[in-house]
């Protein structure tokens, strides 16, 4: 008798290979219409007409090796089988086809090899997200497909191909309904299906996804369909970053291309089979399998490619977050806090309350729209008011909001009926506004509707003996509530909103007083005791009762305190909260006197600010009067204040002083500037930085007419793009239009754009360049994922990153680190045109290819990498020993020859050539060099080597030592892909010569001294000195290289020991080549320890880093062929 295991079992064991397509493999059987009841396309009606050819492509699967097969019941629920006028039968034919496949599973069951049966459920042909279907609806439709399949024996469940998250989400709450109703648990797969863009068919991103789902107890989470598996990279790689469970991969056998009447599938078993390898050893995804196209052969070809795999093991990074249908708002935010709109209440929004009242959709529609383009990360809803039916326009209400918002919501209810109404009609992950232990019956009721539909939620610091005044108090509920909600319903304690209450300070009671110190004691309390859970507060509370004006300052202070203490969250209305340095200090100070209940018995604070305000005359600081000041300085305060009232009649008075340029340039971006400074300080929060930005945005597009646009032809072309997940467009805009301004073509893509859509622009515009905006934090990161991507793909294009998320060390120090030179700095958009022009005007290969590590000296011969090389057998030179040497304390006299000034000039320095600058970047090139000699800040060294080597096929083995026969050092390297492409390996003789060839390695440096210049120069804020410095110390190490290499030629006896002109050097005149490790002809950088090996060049002090960069920054190494032939090339 078998042992029996299942699927949880088997996974630790091995990878799971799951089954190829059903569709594909029907077609290839001779079927008759009869067979299908005279209904092309029927395919589940097989399972009953047809049942043997369904066993046989069940065997076949199973033959060549896999673990788990699918039953035929992708289409088999009661919507789809209504086409077929058999949705009647929907219970049964899942039954028959889950016994069916159980049967042939057992058939080919052996002890220690067991096979499982998963049913297949399709995602039927109606968008829930889209209000096409309902969520009864969906219940009706799809149960009796899940207990046919589970009364047939099925061994688990597997959600394919879903494309909307709300149809997803509602099935997965019908499963684990009916799995407690049996009182079983089977592991539940849910895959969805990308389109080319990167999101679902709905519109949701993969992060968003993730988000949605993570609550749910899934046995995995997957891609199926759609693309190939080459196309599915960055999406697997995405899930793999952000995703804590199993992985699933099942990919078409490619794109399908139609062939008259048949949808053909091109992508060939080995192929298909190398990339899925690829997922496992690389993602660690640990369940694979075919879908659309996929045969017998494509299985079998992957289960030999992932047999002996072991799954890459993941660092996760958990994603702490609410989502909507379209994206998701992370819980800690910098600058905080979380914003949450309360405008979209009857309490709080009289506008609102018109419409709640009129049962206006799209008025409600309209009120949270507004919030949103405020700046709120999510939306407060509440529907209670007397005489509305809070239940039906809640659902009503957040079916809509779901596919119309794309910030995530907060249902603001206490009832439990209400809020169950919202929850079934959310795609994504909400907040549930709130609980408290007043009432713990109700409290248990909502929490486990939160628990059931994965919401957050907010819990009022509320007992049974009513509201807590204290922070003793305050502190004890909450870890009251923590208990209950985390311990007892498993809610993470990362989805925990604790609202410490605050109270009004208006009453001038005794017992109020201490209200606002009670409730940050609370926060910094909590805080300290519980880091992970959030904190919130409805901030306005603190001012109820008080004159407007003073609300507005009050609620401002208030909450600058807050988050000082520790809050994460704030509900309000953004246009109610002003920056503190709009606040004159003496306001600012009296209001902090009655926070901090300064009161004397001398001195009310509260009496003294309603005495401030009696003269009705306090305004923001930043606001002026039409004529009190030059109009110029009218324009920059309007800038930081946000305030576009009246703005192109300044910018008109401006006009009469100064050009369109001018005042971009001498008055709109200082004044930016500004704005990015108060940002950075924490003296002004997004939402206001967006108000300046729009005001910067509408001057700018009203000053376009007034620039003077070039008539030249397009001097280059721009791809430029706001990053995945950043909404924020100002800057990019701005490049925009300088650049389109000084004659070059941009083609805007706007903002959240993921890499594949930037990369397919770069193809389809035949770009030259790529531009990469994002104003928030974690826009750094997706630019660092991004060019991550783009070097893993083998891309060297020029890319341009700017936006406030940047500063010039992160993107010249660690993106060049992982992308090369040929990323850069644009710290606005006068230096993104100027970095064009460089570009444009050097058409050099080095532009292309630079890097602290590259050849910045030579550009491949023209058409090298098209036209196939015929290489020729040449004897090796004899060089003067074997092994290597270490050389130190090189003079910089003996560099300066080999510096290349056209590339320090043009490309580092980027100064236009004309006389003037040349004279300028001469005498400052005299000053760097009398700077390096007088301070001693070079230390130039290098060790450098021949070894004896032969090539075969791809490989160069190298002997480390002569004296042993077999080579203990192997490079590999790809070879162009077009018909005889070559290969680095070529160039040397291969192993059944009858002799060995000769390979040289160098690496060089000049030293840390100069490295820790730049730094101190950068964290001095010497930005220019810094660029002059910076690229005069690489230029050096490239020269230092050169010499280094024309050592290696003359020591070969192929180049005179006569010194030639310079150009002989920067042109690569010279017979051989060296190649730097990281470019397409050798790619692999972990090629670096093996050169460490042979080279030693830790007697140098040059180290390694973990990503296989050389330390000392200014450091390079490289591959030296003595071949005639050699030359650059890309693969």
């Amino acid at each position: 008798m078998l042992k029996k295991q299942n699927i949880i079992e088997i996974i630790r064991e091995h990878v799971l290979v799951f089954d190829g397509a059903m569709g594909t493999n029907i077609q290839r059987f001779d079927l008759s219409p009869d067979d299908f009841q005279g209904k092309p396309g029927f395919n589940e009606i097989l399972n009953l007409s047809r049942p043997d050819v369904i066993e046989q492509i069940h065997s076949d699967f199973l033959s060549v090796g896999c673990d788990v097969i699918e039953t035929n019941t992708f289409g088999a629920n009661r919507i789809v089988l209504s086409e077929y006028g058999a949705e009647d039968d929907a219970f049964l034919i899942n039954k028959k086809a889950a016994l069916l496949s159980k049967k042939v599973a057992l058939d080919f069951s052996v002890q220690g090899r067991p096979r499982f049966v998963a049913g297949s459920i399709g995602p039927g042909t109606k968008l829930a997200s889209l209000r096409q279907i309902s969520v009864s609806e969906i219940r009706q439709a799809y149960a009796p497909q899940i207990e046919g399949l589970l009364d047939g024996g099925v061994d688990a469940l597997i959600l394919e191909t879903s494309q909307d998250l709300l149809l997803l989400k509602s099935l997965l709450v019908l499963i684990f309904e009916i799995f407690q109703k049996r009182k079983i648990f089977l592991p539940v797969i849910a895959q969805v299906t990308m389109d080319s863009s990167g999101k679902l068919l709905i519109g949701s991103d993969l992060q968003t996804v993730i988000v949605s789902l993570s609550h749910f107890p899934l046995f995995a989470l997957g891609l199926n369909c759609s693309t190939g598996p080459e196309l599915m990279r960055e999406h697997v790689k995405t899930i793999s970053r952000y995703w804590d469970r199993n992985i699933s991969v099942m990919p078409n056998a490619g794109m399908p291309r139609v062939s008259g009447d048949e949808v053909i599938y091109d992508l060939e078993p080995g192929v298909f089979a190398e990339h899925m390898g690829q997922f496992v050893r690389e993602f660690g995804v640990n369940i694979v399998g075919g879908c659309c196209g996929t045969t017998a052969d494509h299985l079998a070809a992957l289960i030999e490619a992932v047999e002996n795999a072991t799954p890459a093991k993941r660092k996760v990074e958990k994603l702490h977050a609410a989502s909507s249908l379209y994206g998701i708002a992370k819980y800690r935010v910098t600058p905080g806090p979380l914003i949450i709109g309360e405008r979209c209440n009857a309490s709080g929004s009289k506008k609102f309350r018109e419409y709640l009242l009129k049962d206006d959709i799209e008025g409600m529609l309209s009120v949270a729209r507004s919030q949103e383009a405020e700046g709120a990360h999510l939306l407060d809803i509440s529907t209670a008011y007397a005489g509305i039916d809070e239940k039906q326009t809640m659902g009503k209400l957040v079916s809509f909001l779901n596919s119309e918002s794309s910030i995530p919501l907060m249902i603001d209810s206490t009832n439990p009926d209400v809020i169950a109404a919202a929850l079934e009609k959310i795609a994504g992950k909400p907040i549930i506004n709130s609980v408290n232990l007043e009432d713990e019956a109700k409290m248990r009721q909502v929490l486990a509707l939160c628990q059931k539909y994965g919401a957050a939620v907010v819990a009022l610091t509320i007992d049974e003996k009513g509201m807590a005044y204290t922070a003793e108090r305050k502190l004890e509920i909450a870890k009251r509530l923590i208990s209950v909600i985390h311990n007892e319903y498993k809610i993470p304690v990362e989805d925990i909103f604790i609202d410490m209450l605050t109270f009004t300070l208006a009453s001038g009671t005794e017992d109020s007083r201490n209200a606002a110190v009670e409730t940050l004691s609370a926060i910094r309390a909590l805080k300290a005791e519980y880091p992970e859970v959030n904190t919130i507060l409805g901030v306005s509370n603190i001012s109820y009762g008080l004159q407007a004006r003073i609300r507005k300052m009050l609620n401002s202070v208030f909450l600058y305190h807050a988050l000082t203490a520790g809050l994460d969250a704030a509900i309000l209305h953004v246009g109610k909260i002003i920056p503190l340095y709009q606040i004159k200090d003496e306001v600012k100070s009296l209001i902090e006197d009655l926070i901090f209940n300064k009161r004397t018995d001398d001195f009310d604070p509260l009496s003294a600010l309603l005495d401030y305000f009696e003269d009705n005359s306090v305004k923001p600081e930043l606001e002026v009067k039409e004529g009190d000041v030059p109009p110029e300085e009218t324009l920059r305060k309007k800038i930081i204040a946000g305030n576009m009232q009246n703005i192109e009649k300044d910018l008109s008075s401006c006009l009469q002083k100064y050009s369109a340029v001018e005042i971009i340039n001498q008055i709109l971006l200082p004044a930016m500037k500004e704005v990015g400074d108060l940002f950075g300080s924490g003296q002004m929060q997004l939402p206001f930085v967006l108000k300046s930005a729009e005001v910067m945005k509408k001057s700018v597009n009203f000053l376009e007419p007034y620039l003077e646009r070039s008539d030249a032809p397009a001097r280059g072309k721009i791809i430029l793009a706001t990053v995945q997940g950043d909404v924020h467009d100002i800057g990019k805009n701005l490049v925009d239009i300088i650049l389109s301004n000084n004659g070059y073509h941009v083609v805007n893509l706007g903002v959240k754009q993921p890499i594949q859509a930037i990369l397919r622009a770069l193809e389809e515009e035949k770009a030259d360049a790529i531009g990469m905006s994002g104003l928030l934090v974690s826009s750094s990161f997706v630019m660092r994922d991004d060019l991550t991507s783009m070097k893993e793909h083998g891309l060297n294009v020029p890319v341009l990153l700017g936006g406030a998320a940047l500063n010039r060390k992160f993107v010249e120090h660690d993106l060049r680190a992982i992308y090369g030179e040929n990323v850069f700095y644009a710290r606005d958009a006068f230096e993104g045109l100027k970095i064009m022009e460089n570009l444009g005007s050097a058409k050099r290969a080095p532009m292309m290819h630079e890097s602290t590590e590259d050849e910045t000296k030579k550009k491949p011969k023209k058409g090298a990498s098209k036209t196939p090389l015929k290489i020729r057998k040449v004897k090796p030179p004899e060089p003067p020993f074997w092994g290597h040497k270490t050389v130190k304390d090189i003079a910089l006299s003996e560099l300066l020859y080999y510096l290349n000034k056209q590339s320090l000039f043009r490309s580092r320095w980027q100064l236009r050539k004309n006389e003037d600058n040349d004279r300028f970047a001469e005498s400052k090139l005299q000053q760097l060099i009398a700077h390096a000699q007088d301070n001693r800040l070079i230390e130039a060294a290098y060790s450098y080597g021949y070894f004896q080597c032969y090539s075969e096929k791809n490989s160069l083995f190298v002997f480390s030592d002569n004296s042993v026969k077999i080579p203990d050092i192997r490079f590999d390297f790809p070879r162009q892909g077009a018909e005889k492409g070559i290969c680095l390996a070529d160039f040397f003789l291969p192993s059944d010569s009858k002799q060995r060839d000769v390979v040289g390695f160098q690496i060089v440096t000049i030293g840390e001294k100069a490295s820790q210049e730049s730094m101190r120069l950068f964290e001095n804020n010497e930005f220019q000195n810094y660029l002059f410095w910076h690229g005069f110390s690489v230029e050096l190490a490239e020269a230092l290289a050169e010499y280094v290499h024309r050592l290696i030629r003359i020591e070969l006896g192929i180049e005179p020991k006569e010194v030639l002109d310079s150009n002989y050097y920067f042109k690569g005149k010279y017979r051989g080549a060296r190649f730097s490790l990281g470019y397409s002809a050798c790619p692999d950088l972990s090629d670096q320890k093996k050169i460490f090996q042979l080279l030693k060049p830790e007697q140098i002090n040059i180290v390694l880093s973990e990503n296989y960069q050389l330390i000392p920054e200014q450091s390079t190494s490289a591959i030296v062929l003595h071949h005639p032939d050699a030359r650059y090339f890309n693969v």
